[in-house]
């Protein structure tokens, strides 16, 4: 089992949270309600708070990064199937490689997310809401395979003859 310290992404980023076991972060709607009377005594307006609302039920940060995973899965599909047509071995540095291509494009669209969250409000509210999230522990995530079994099976994922249907369907779905 593997654990990651996750510290500087807690506004921006749920999914880790969900999976830890917890959603606090104003990404989440459902969540934002209760960050309010904190954020309040700090120095928020109500007008503050409704900007921030706004902004996340307009900016939908988890479909956001399945678009962006979405494009870096089907690519990768399709240079692996490319490799195994020319008899190549889609090798586990072209999968690491492709497991550092999501997590960036994951990084990516959290860095977005979160400076057009932090531009819907002035200095004085960024620099609380920066400062507010700071002060929230980081949380533990336990991932229950290896690096070694999570290449497999990704490649094998990545190599099914309906992969791109199959990738298509899971991003529509929501699951991917």
């Amino acid at each position: 089992m593997r654990a990651c310290r996750c510290r500087n992404s807690k506004i921006w980023d749920s999914s880790r949270r969900r999976t830890a076991g917890t959603s606090s972060t104003p990404a989440n709607p459902q969540v934002l309600d209760g960050f309010a009377p904190e954020l309040i005594a700090r120095g928020f307006r109500q007008s503050d708070i409704d900007a921030v609302r706004q902004y996340v039920d307009t900016h939908d940060l988890a479909r956001a990064k399945a678009k962006d995973k979405y494009a870096v899965v089907l690519g990768a599909s399709k240079v692996a199937k490319k490799f195994q047509k020319i008899k190549r071995p889609f090798d586990d540095d072209a999968m690491l490689s492709y497991f550092y291509q999501k997590a960036f494009g994951a990084a990516v669209v959290d860095h977005q997310w979160s400076a057009g969250l932090l531009t819907s409000l002035d200095s004085q509210r960024q620099r609380i809401l920066a400062s507010y999230m700071q002060e929230q522990s980081g949380t533990w995530f336990i991932g229950p395979t290896s690096t070694l079994d999570a290449i497999k099976y990704e490649r094998n994922l990545l190599l099914r003859p309906d992969s791109e249907q199959f990738i298509k369907t899971a991003f529509e779905e929501g699951r991917l």
